[in-house]
């Protein structure tokens, strides 16, 4: 630390003589002001906080980040949060102020309870997403500012949607198959949950059947449904004839002829196979145990081989949901052996798969054999074609797209011939496709991946979070053939899958994905899948961008921190006048630029040394910053920061008589209890510190001389030194009267005032002794 005239040399200054040097040097005394009791004075105007409370607010609502406008009920909409946007209060002078909520977090802050009877807050925070139906309050609190303690409530509600125009879909208008009929609700295009968005009673009536109440439909008879809303949904409806289950008339079903051989040692009891509507069922369907296959004629005896005829009857006669008395003839053989299907001398296809542009894949009945266990070979007939839509195609089919059952038997004329020494049936799916599309050859997905806004070809996509965007629609996927692309929607499908296997329509929010491409009219091979991976957006570098950097000339340190000002410094702010400053919070995105954070996603607490909440940084010391998620989806789709910390320091910059600086020298800090009176001696220039750097030397002890230039900077700044009987010569330097000092040295002229002006008398031997501690 120097404190000379004439400043080429330096000396250190202890902490115990130096800052109690430079305390005593600022001391000073302040009047004592007394203030008379007085009686107190009654308010008779309404404070501004009270202005506002008593306000009114016209405000917005938004749902699903869809603005709703000046409206305080929405009707429910899934999974669509709904928040209050911005709010206009006008106060009863008719002055307005307008509040972007979303931008709250300093003059004001928003928070949402559900609300009572009274229409009163009621229970904790809310902190989650609003999506359910309900009666809310949104409370709106002016923390600072002009109205800080005033409040506004503003009711809002999210009303539940009327059922009354639901609609039943599915097997609403089918034969009795004994399994349940699968009925769903949809109310506006959206399938809804039985159990969670509503509830169903089934009432049933047949012919000698009073109505009565039924736990689920597959009976035979006509239903009615009273349908009750529930959660989200209000209202009821009743839907009457809405689903009608005709009786099995046995007579209409195409019943599969059986062939079995002679190790069969029992009669056949059921039928192998019926088709009911075009649909195949077999032992071990229901509709199965409630039939039975009799012999046609009684007196006849399962025994010889040979052909016999059967009857398809109802296991019970009085069954209500079979007609009553009908029945199906088909022919059941017996054989002495079972022979062996093949196709084109291939092992017998369990499925075949047909490419219309390819004639090499067509399937052709001449190439259906059979072989006996002598190698003897048979040629089976067409027994009958089925399509996915339970036509008999028989007669006509191949060439069109689609899945058929076809089964094929060695003839009746053939297992007669052989006495019935041979017989057989055996029944494969065909497939019909246009053509064969390779996946990993004609399937190409295309995403922007590296942001330069140009989509390149991806086997997986993996990126961010950016609410702004939906993956659904910005991976395109095209199809193609040897000769031209496909029609999206039409001839190929690209569906979206979460995590849990749930189709969805949107790809935004963090998690794992798996995006299936489906063509059902051609035969598609390879990978028709690929996994779609959002991160959470990573927000954990976050900074203020109002924090500056001191660097000390010459030491090789530095320090961060925030410019204190008078008013200090909120999350946001207007830095004008006496508002506050803004901390100006950010983030370092992916590309390492920082941006704005969102504080509509985080809510930020800020904390002094003592742990106590404020709503502003106003004075010097260390706060700290704690970061949460608002609710699910932030948690869900960000990475949080971590707590940080910010130091308000005064730097000299804010102007004022209480701008002091605490940034002078890089070993006195904010913090010590000298700080001020070194900020003050050094503004006056009567202590400067070291003149190489930044230092203050604040540990350092002081010399008699440096003493001699402190008292001598004071009077120069006093206008109390006079310099007239002061005598420099070009041999000696300035005389001091003492014969140790030499007069050139820095404290030279400081000496000769302090010793001329009786300030100091040195030693009784005549000597100073200026470097000597004092």
């Amino acid at each position: 630390m120097t404190a000379c005239v004439n400043k080429k040399h330096s000396r250190r200054v202890a902490a115990a003589v130096s800052a109690s040097l430079v305390g005593a040097l600022t001391l000073g005394a302040a009047p004592a002001v007394v203030m008379a009791e007085e009686a107190p004075v009654e308010q008779q105007f309404v404070t501004a906080d009270g202005a506002f409370s008593n306000a009114t607010a016209t405000f917005k609502l938004v749902q699903g980040g869809v603005d709703k406008g000046n409206v305080n009920s929405v009707e429910f909409k899934r999974n669509a949060a709904v928040a209050v946007n911005a709010v206009m209060v006008t106060l009863k002078d008719g002055t307005t102020v307008n509040i972007d909520v979303t931008a709250t977090g300093d003059n004001y802050e928003i928070a949402y309870y559900a609300a009572d009877e009274n229409g009163e807050p009621t229970g904790p925070e809310i902190k989650k997403d609003i999506v359910n139906v309900g009666k809310y309050v949104a409370v709106l609190t002016a923390v600072d500012g002009s109205y800080k303690g005033g409040s506004i409530k503003i009711p809002f509600e999210i009303t539940a949607i009327d059922i009354s125009a639901i609609a039943a879909t599915g097997e609403v208008n089918e034969c009795y198959t004994a399994e349940k009929k699968k009925i769903d609700f949809v109310l506006g295009g959206e399938t809804l949950t039985e159990g969670v968005d509503y509830t169903v009673k089934w009432y049933r009536t047949g012919d000698d059947l009073a109505e009565e109440n039924v736990a689920e439909v597959k009976d035979a008879g006509t239903y009615r449904a009273e349908v009750k809303g529930i959660g989200n949904y209000a209202g009821s409806r009743t839907l009457s004839g809405v689903v009608e289950v005709f009786k099995l008339n046995l007579g209409s079903v195409a019943v599969e002829d059986l062939v079995t051989d002679a190790d069969s040692q029992h009669e056949p009891k059921d039928p192998e196979a019926i088709w009911i509507y075009g649909e195949r069922y077999t032992a071990d369907d229901p509709i199965m145990q409630e039939i039975k296959a009799e012999l046609t004629t009684p007196t006849d005896v399962w025994d010889a081989n040979g052909a016999y005829n059967y009857t398809v009857w109802a296991e019970d006669d009085t069954n209500p949901n079979i007609v009553n008395g009908s029945s199906k003839q088909f022919t059941a053989y017996k054989v002495g052996e079972l022979v062996t299907f093949n196709y084109d001398g291939e092992s017998w296809p369990q499925s075949w798969d047909v490419l219309l542009d390819t004639p090499d894949t067509k399937w052709e009945n001449v190439k259906v054999g059979a072989t006996d266990k002598k190698g003897n070979k048979y040629s089976p007939e067409s027994y009958v074609v089925i399509d996915q839509n339970g036509n008999n195609v028989t007669a006509a089919w191949g060439g069109n797209v689609g899945t058929y059952t076809a089964v094929y038997r060695i003839s009746a004329a053939d297992m007669a011939a052989s006495n019935y020494a041979i017989g057989g049936k055996a029944v494969t799916t065909v497939h019909i496709y246009h053509q064969a599309v390779d996946a990993d050859a004609q399937v190409t997905a295309y995403f922007d991946a590296d942001g330069d806004g140009t989509k390149e070809p991806v086997t997986s996509v993996s990126t961010a979070y950016d609410p702004a965007v939906n993956l659904a629609t910005e991976i395109n996927v095209t199809v193609s053939t040897d000769t031209r692309n496909l029609y999206p929607n039409n001839e190929y499908f690209v569906t979206f899958y979460d995590a849990e296997g749930h189709e969805v329509d949107e790809v935004t929010n963090a998690g794992t994905y798996t995006m299936k491409v489906t063509a059902p009219t051609f035969k598609l091979s390879g990978t028709t899948e690929m996994t779609v991976t959002i991160g959470k957006l990573d927000a954990s570098n976050v900074r203020s961008a109002t924090v500056t950097h001191k660097e000390f000339d010459n030491v090789g340190s530095g320090v961060d921190y925030l410019p204190w000002r008078e008013n200090g410094f909120a999350l946001s702010g207007t830095g004008t006048g006496k508002d506050p400053f803004s901390l100006n919070l950010q983030y370092k995105d992916a590309k390492g630029n920082w941006v704005a954070l969102p504080m509509d996603v985080f809510k930020v607490t800020m904390t002094n040394s003592k742990g106590e909440e404020v709503k502003r940084l106003t004075d010097e010391g260390v706060y700290t910053l704690h970061f949460e998620a608002r609710n699910d989806d932030a948690e869900n789709n960000y990475v949080v920061p971590a707590d940080l910390e910010l130091t308000v320091i005064k730097d000299g910059t804010n102007g004022g008589d209480e701008d002091a600086n605490h940034l002078r020298y890089a070993d006195v800090t904010y913090a010590d209890y000298f700080a001020d009176p070194v900020d003050w001696i050094a503004g006056k220039e009567i202590m400067t510190g070291y003149k190489d750097g930044r230092v203050f030397g604040s540990l350092d002890s002081l010399s008699r001389g440096q003493v001699a230039c402190v008292l001598y900077n004071m009077a120069t700044k006093g206008d109390k030194v006079d310099e007239s009987s002061l005598h420099y010569s070009e041999l000696h330097g300035w005389e001091t009267g003492f014969s140790d000092v030499d007069g050139k040295a820095y404290y030279g002229k400081a000496i000769a005032w302090a010793a001329q002006s009786g300030v100091v008398n040195g030693y009784a031997d005549g000597t100073f002794h200026a470097d000597q501690p004092v």
